[in-house]
C-alpha cells in the first residue's frame, strides 16, 4: 500500500492503487447527479492543496453522521485517474487523528490571525488618504478608525478557502503586505532607479489596493469557528461582487462625496481586473499594474511561507 506524504504525490501514479493519507476535512456538500439523485462530497486538503470525493448515494445527513468537519482524518483510499487527473476514487475506512502535533501540521490557519503590524499599516494607509471623496468610499468598508465594527469586520475575513492568507484575518494581512510593498517600490525603483520618472498617482494605488478584494467580504460563508466555503447564493467571482459593492457604496453617498465619473469608472475597472494581466496591459495604466503585480507577489510569498 502506498504512503501518501501529501495531495501532490498522487500524480506519481497513473493507476488504481490503494494509499494511506492524512487529511484535513474541511467541508461536507449535498449535491445532485445529472439524473438529480442526491450525493454528498467531502472536501479534504492538505497544506498546499485541496480534493473532493463523492460519496454516491448518501445523503448530507449520513455523511455528516459518519464524518466530522474541522478533523483531520487517517485514510485509506483508492486513487486513480478520472478525467485525465489523479484523484480519490474511494475511501476504505476514516480514522480520525489526536495527535495534537500532526492536527496543529494540517491547522495552520488556527495559529494565524491579522498581525498588529498588517492592521497598523492598513489603519495609517486610510487615514493617510488626503481625498475625501477617496476616503468616502474606503471608510465605509474599512470604517474611521481601528475600533469601528467595519474594521473589525475587514480582520476576521479570509484572503482565499485553499489559497494565500486562508485563516481569519488573512485579508488584513494580504492587503496590508501589499500596501508595504507599494511603498518599497515607491521608495526604490520609481524614486531612484528609473531613468523615466513615472508620473503615478500613489493615492489610487493605495486606493485600489485597499478596495481590490472587497468582494471576499460577501464570497464566503462560514462552515465552523476556522473554517469557510463559498456562499450557496455566490455565483460570481469576488472581482464581480466587489464591483458591485463599490457601486452600492457610491450610490449611498452625496452627490458631492462622490468621486468623479472617470474616476468611479476607473476604480471600478481596477476592482474587475486586477489579478488580469492581459486586460490590464491592454489598457495601459501604470496605476493598476502596480496593484496587479503586488497582489500576485504578495499572494505567492504568503504561500511560500505555508507550514509544510
Amino acid at each position: 500500500m502506498i504512503n501518501l506524504k501529501n495531495l501532490a504525490d498522487m500524480h506519481n501514479y497513473t493507476t488504481d492503487e490503494s494509499a494511506t493519507v492524512v487529511l484535513y476535512l474541511a467541508d461536507i456538500k449535498e449535491q445532485l447527479t445529472s439524473t438529480k439523485s442526491v450525493y454528498s462530497r467531502l472536501y479534504f486538503r492538505d497544506t498546499k492543496s485541496t480534493i473532493s470525493v463523492p460519496l454516491w448515494d448518501v445523503s448530507l445527513e449520513a455523511a455528516k453522521a459518519a464524518y466530522k468537519i474541522d478533523t483531520v482524518y487517517s485514510l485509506c483510499v483508492t486513487i486513480g485517474m478520472y478525467r485525465d487527473t489523479m484523484t480519490i476514487k474511494r475511501i476504505a475506512s476514516a480514522t480520525e487523528v489526536t495527535d495534537p502535533e500532526i492536527v496543529k501540521k494540517f491547522k495552520p490557519h488556527m495559529q494565524k490571525q491579522a498581525t498588529n503590524l498588517c492592521s497598523n499599516v492598513v489603519a495609517a494607509a486610510v487615514e493617510s488618504l488626503k481625498n475625501t471623496q477617496y476616503y468616502k468610499y474606503v471608510s465605509a468598508v474599512y470604517g474611521d478608525d481601528k475600533q469601528s465594527s467595519e474594521f473589525a469586520t475587514f480582520s476576521k475575513a479570509y484572503a482565499s478557502i485553499n489559497y494565500h492568507d486562508n485563516y481569519p484575518g488573512g485579508l488584513m494581512n494580504h492587503v496590508g503586505g501589499m500596501l508595504a510593498l507599494a511603498a518599497r517600490i515607491k521608495e526604490n525603483y520609481l524614486a531612484g532607479r528609473c531613468e523615466k520618472k513615472w508620473e503615478v498617482d500613489w493615492q489610487y494605488v493605495t486606493v485600489g489596493i485597499l478596495l481590490h478584494d472587497i468582494g471576499k467580504l460577501e464570497t464566503y460563508s462560514a462552515v465552523t469557528d476556522h473554517t469557510i466555503r463559498y456562499k450557496d447564493t455566490c455565483l460570481l467571482d469576488h472581482n464581480r461582487i466587489g464591483v458591485g459593492m463599490l457601486y452600492a457604496i457610491h450610490s449611498m453617498l452625496l452627490p458631492q462625496e462622490r468621486l468623479p465619473d472617470d474616476t468611479f469608472q476607473q476604480l471600478a475597472y481596477t476592482i474587475c481586473y486586477h489579478d488580469d494581466i492581459e486586460k490590464l496591459y491592454t489598457h495601459k495604466r501604470v496605476e493598476d499594474k502596480i496593484i496587479s503585480y503586488i497582489d500576485g507577489l504578495d499572494a505567492t510569498l504568503a504561500c511560500a511561507c505555508t507550514l509544510e
